[in-house]
C-alpha cells in the first residue's frame, strides 16, 4: 500500500505541507462502521470535487476495491512473461517465508527459518 502514498508525497512537495491538514472526521465503535463511514466520506468528496481532484485511489473501507478485467489481464500477462532471472530472484527472496496476517489484518512476510 505504501507505493500509493507517493501521490500524497508529490502533492505535499508541490503545494507545501502547510496546505494539507489531517483531521478526525468520525469515531466509530466497530471496524464495519469505520469501513462504512470511510466509503461514505470518500464518495461524498468525489461527488463534490470530482474523482480526478480526490487523492483517494480506492473506494475506501475494507480493501482497494475491485480490479477491472483489463487490469487483471495486464497483471496476468506481466506475471506470465517474467524473465528467468526475475523468477529466480523472486524465488530466492521468498524461500523460507510465508504470508501471515498481523494483528491489524495486514499481510506480512514471516521468516520461518528462525
Amino acid at each position: 500500500m505504501e507505493k500509493y502514498y507517493i501521490y500524497i508525497k508529490r502533492a505535499e512537495k508541490k503545494y507545501g505541507l502547510e496546505n494539507f491538514k489531517k483531521e478526525i472526521l468520525a469515531i466509530s465503535p466497530t471496524k464495519k462502521m469505520t469501513d462504512f463511514l470511510e466509503k461514505a466520506f470518500i464518495a461524498s468528496e468525489r461527488q463534490i470535487k470530482g474523482r480526478k481532484n480526490c487523492y483517494n485511489i480506492a473506494n475506501g473501507g475494507n480493501g482497494l476495491g475491485t480490479i477491472s478485467d483489463e487490469t487483471r489481464a495486464k497483471l496476468s500477462y506481466a506475471a506470465s512473461h517474467r524473465s528467468a532471472e526475475t523468477r529466480a530472484k523472486m524465488s530466492a527472496a521468498s524461500k523460507g517465508k510465508h504470508w501471515h496476517l498481523d494483528a491489524e489484518g495486514k499481510r506480512v512476510w514471516i521468516d520461518i527459518k528462525e
